[in-house]
């Protein structure tokens, strides 16, 4: 499988596609555009512009919903619902253009020559000159699906028919689409155009159900790569930067043409907003702090923070967008709107710590990390009585089975965060096996060859579990943990013997002992029920398996209401206790949630 920086690497070489300008022909107008006769938009001597000390400047917004940021040439473009507000000059006169269909969901683009956007309810793309003047709009030839990508740079459209992506141009006289690529089936068009407009990307699933992003040129739709990890990818120029998530590590990764790869560290989190400032070759973030709406600026050419503001009065940041020495914000205060620019270079800050890195491979993995989570695993053995293997020692006894060892550190750290809880919860089972030599081992992995999520075998008379990132933790533990237990009952519980559970069950009842089994519905419901499942009828074996899995899971109560499903699962926990010695516990475990006569020891 194509790895994800081969998608780079195959971008990169792209040759330069010559750009092409959109016509000035109009047709007759049907955008109200109103050029500026009042003063701009700046408002001097501001609060925000007290509070920063002139780092900060404010231009006010006229009531209405303001959701977008882009650029025009040289000036800034404020998008809203209806409408759209082009900024030119250091006081802001502006142009205003009053557009039907136009909303937060609406497909559009910008580039020196103008705009360009999508209404689907008429399906029409219309351009707009760089004085927001109209200079065509063109009905889709056909049918699509979702919407189109709008590329201003190279003046066409692209848009997927259901059968094949094809390419219509913006401002030519005759409405004219050609063939880029055959594509049978795809989940979706991606919005977004990269690298001058000489690359999209499209969702596909392949046969396993899995959805890749495919990349392919738009001037001849060949495919260059695909990957299965990209969120969202923003370049300008040269430059790139990608947000990619890797089972549960999300992935910061930026770069240039030819240039080496790396990793921007600071993740963004639901307090934390992130947004790549390419222009300029940094990152803004904004968190709201006791003193207000904290702006960072860093620099990615040396991975600082070189620039930090607070607005007092700011609540959140709804679109950021840098240009020239600039950067715009589009905050909201209060219940309004308002329009912000920053000028860095006037609250600059010193920041000694560096905020990018390497970006660490499978060939070339994060040593320090791995021991990092090694030391952590190790823990686990004093806490849990449970051996944890991570890395490299995951991979020492894996039995039949080929596994990739996990390379990422966020991986392998949220891993264990997360099983944790059903760790604690089978503690009691666990230290059992550790007290006499033999703890239960995890191996967690990236993945098992063999395509399973999780599987468990014995080595030296240990229980081994091999779990993979995709794995559901939860299930797989307990799934997994049911015949270590019922195996450990049977041999250490004098109340669990073969001859005392099967009277437990309904009088003409007899195991079938064969995979398929025709089953009693009376069996499987209401006050008659007497197992879980029809699987559970097949053996005696699987009965009590299936009894002890479910009694662990959440939300089962009602599995358990029965006569029968009530004295099968007393007499497995009774099992349970005997085994392991939890007789005189005072707690109610796990795997007795449901019970309707609690087993909790009571001191006399």
């Amino acid at each position: 499988m194509k790895r994800f920086l081969w998608i780079l690497l195959a971008i990169m070489l792209l040759a330069g596609c010559s750009k092409k300008q959109p016509s000035t022909e109009q047709s007759n107008p049907t955008i109200d555009t109103i050029q500026p006769t009042e003063p701009g938009l700046y408002v001097p001597g501001s609060a925000v512009e007290k509070q920063t000390s002139g780092a900060v400047r404010s231009y006010s917004l006229k009531a209405g919903e303001w959701f977008g940021l882009s650029t025009v040439g040289e000036n800034v473009l404020v998008i809203g619902n209806g409408e759209l507000l082009l900024l030119t000059g250091e006081q802001g006169w502006t142009t205003e253009a009053e557009v039907n269909g136009l909303s937060e969901s609406t497909e559009m683009d910008t580039y020196t020559t103008g705009v360009g956007y999508y209404d689907a309810t008429t399906r029409t793309v219309t351009v707009l000159d760089a004085k927001l003047q109209l200079v065509t709009q063109k009905v889709l030839p056909e049918d699509v699906e979702g919407a189109p990508v709008i590329s201003m740079i190279r003046n066409e459209a692209y848009y997927f028919n259901g059968t094949e992506i094809r390419a219509m141009e913006l401002t030519a006289g005759a409405t004219r689409s050609r063939l880029l690529r055959q594509q049978k089936s795809m989940e979706s068009l991606l919005p977004d155009d990269y690298f001058d407009g000489n690359v999209l990307s499209c969702q596909v699933k392949d046969a396993a159900g899995e959805v890749r992003t495919e990349y392919f040129s738009s001037e001849t739709g060949q495919t260059y790569s695909q990957d299965q990890g990209i969120d969202k990818m923003q370049t300008f120029k040269d430059q790139y930067f990608i947000e990619r998530m890797d089972i549960h590590a999300q992935q910061l990764i930026f770069g240039a043409r030819n240039g080496e790869k790396q990793s921007f560290l600071l993740q963004p989190t639901e307090d934390i907003q992130l947004v790549p400032v390419l222009e300029m070759s940094g990152v803004v973030t904004g968190q709201e702090t006791e003193q207000g709406l904290e702006l960072s600026f860093y620099d990615l050419k040396t991975g600082k923070c070189t620039a930090q503001v607070v607005l007092p009065d700011a609540k959140s940041v709804k679109a950021i967008q840098s240009k020239g020495a600039y950067i715009w914000i589009l905050a909201q205060e209060g219940d309004k709107q308002t329009l912000l620019r920053w000028d860095i270079t006037k609250s600059a800050v010193t920041d000694e710590n560096v905020y990018i890195g390497p970006f660490y491979t499978p060939e070339n993995p994060d040593e320090k990390g791995l021991k990092e989570c090694v030391k952590l695993a190790n823990t686990f053995e004093t806490t849990y009585r449970i051996r944890v293997h991570i890395g490299t020692n995951a991979m020492k006894t894996t039995g039949d089975y080929k596994v990739v060892a996990e390379h990422q550190p966020q991986n392998i750290r949220a891993t264990l965060e997360s099983v944790k809880p059903v760790l604690e919860k089978l503690k009691p089972v666990f230290a059992s096996y550790a007290g006499k030599g033999k703890a239960i081992n995890l191996c967690f992995v990236r993945s098992i060859e063999s395509g399973e999520e999780w599987v468990r075998f014995q080595y030296n008379k240990t229980w081994w579990f091999l779990i993979s990132a995709k794995a559901d933790l939860t299930d797989a533990l307990i799934s997994g943990m049911t015949l270590p237990i019922e195996s450990h009952v049977i041999g250490n519980s004098r109340d669990y013997e073969f001859d005392r559970w099967n009277p437990l069950n309904p009088a003409e009842f007899v195991y079938a002992n064969v995979a398929d089994v025709e089953p009693n519905p009376k069996y499987l419901q209401g006050n008659t029920r007497a197992f879980v499942d029809a699987e559970a009828m097949t053996s005696i074996s699987e009965d009590r398996r299936s009894i002890i899995y479910n009694a662990m899971l959440a939300d089962n109560a009602e599995m358990f209401r029965a006569p029968t499903m009530q004295a099968k699962l007393h007499r497995i926990c009774i099992g349970i206790r005997e085994a392991y010695d939890l007789q005189k516990s005072e707690n109610t475990y796990l795997w007795e949630q449901y019970l309707e006569t609690s087993l909790a020891y009571v001191k006399k």
